[in-house]
This record gives C-alpha cells, structure tokens and sequence, in this order.
C-alpha cells in the first residue's frame, strides 16, 4: 500500500476492531492491508506473511 489505498472495511471483534484496506505496490500491483485497533481510533498495521 505504498502508492494510495481506499476502500476501507471496518469491522468489530470481542476484543478489538479490524479494518481491511485496498491499496497499490509500489509497482502497480492490488495489495490489501490489515490493521488493527483496540479504540477504534488508532490503528497499526499488521506485517505482511511471508
């Protein structure tokens, strides 16, 4: 997600809240990112698998 991202979706856990997101590489290509937040309002993004 190093160009833009968008189209966010937010969703409520027991124990904390999850946002996906759409985003593009560096090199043109669709990536998604997942973060994490346990207020809703501050939100890390969560390492990509190798």
């Amino acid at each position: 997600m190093q160009r833009k991202y968008g189209a966010p979706f937010v969703w409520r856990e027991p124990d904390q809240w999850l946002m996906i997101l759409m985003g593009e590489s560096a090199i043109g290509k669709t990536t998604f990112g997942l973060l994490t937040s346990a207020d809703g309002k501050r939100w890390t993004l969560l390492p990509e698998a190798p």
